[in-house]
């Protein structure tokens, strides 16, 4: 049974606040952690620094561009099962990683998570949250985007540990398993906001369609 019918909007709106919370701080956690690798990789491979800062390249750019398209189709179709489909996608490239052998792959990979996995995360998490608040709307968005800040300062210790404990293979695919356990299940909690139904009803079919609003002339 929806959660929803336990709270009101007011509760679990600020629960969806917790959850894009924890979703962004799994999501850009992973951004920070780019060059915890290099060192290891670089051991390993031989490859250079300037090959390696491309795969943080790779999830920025990526993201860019496929947040566009994630935040149309949540527009159009809502936004929890394309989050859902994030949450999987944050950790099948992480461990894709795991067993790489070229850059060809590591970039791939790093595109994956970017395009696939991060940008299906946070770009619809960001405009769902602000449909959920008539008032403290930019304390609500304000705590989504801190989680962003809290998991770029401590994923990368926590990779770091990983890589020294159990080798960059291990701590990939490590990385990889741990997000998936993570995010797919508080991925599950979240809701479009009830009023997302109600302004979409309140428009006229063509301006569902996303066409402009009709601008009567001045007389």
């Amino acid at each position: 049974m929806s959660p929803i019918k336990y709270m009101n909007r007011a509760e679990y709106g600020w629960a969806m606040v917790a959850i894009a919370f924890t979703l962004s701080a799994i999501s850009f956690g992973m951004l920070s952690s780019v060059g915890v690798f290099m060192k290891p990789l670089q051991a390993e491979f031989g490859w250079s620094r300037g090959s390696l800062s491309f795969g943080y390249s790779a999830i920025t750019l990526s993201t860019a561009v496929a947040g566009l398209l994630w935040s149309f189709i949540a527009d159009k179709y809502g936004t929890r099962w394309i989050v859902l489909f994030g949450a999987l996608t944050l950790g099948i490239p992480l461990l894709l990683l795991s067993r790489m052998e070229t850059i060809t792959e590591f970039y791939l990979y790093y595109l994956l998570f970017g395009a696939f996995g991060h940008a299906a995360v946070s770009s619809p998490l960001y405009a769902n949250i602000g449909l959920w608040f008539k008032k403290n709307v930019g304390l609500a968005l304000g705590l989504t985007v801190a989680g962003s800040a809290f998991g770029q300062g401590t994923i990368p210790y926590i990779t770091q540990y990983l890589i020294d404990e159990y080798g960059w293979s291990m701590a990939y695919s490590k990385l990889g398993i741990a997000y998936m356990i993570a995010a797919i299940p508080i991925a599950l909690l979240v809701r479009d906001s009830p009023s997302r139904k109600t302004i979409k009803s309140e428009l006229a079919p063509n301006q569902r369609d996303g066409k402009p609003f009709p601008v009567k002339p001045k007389t």
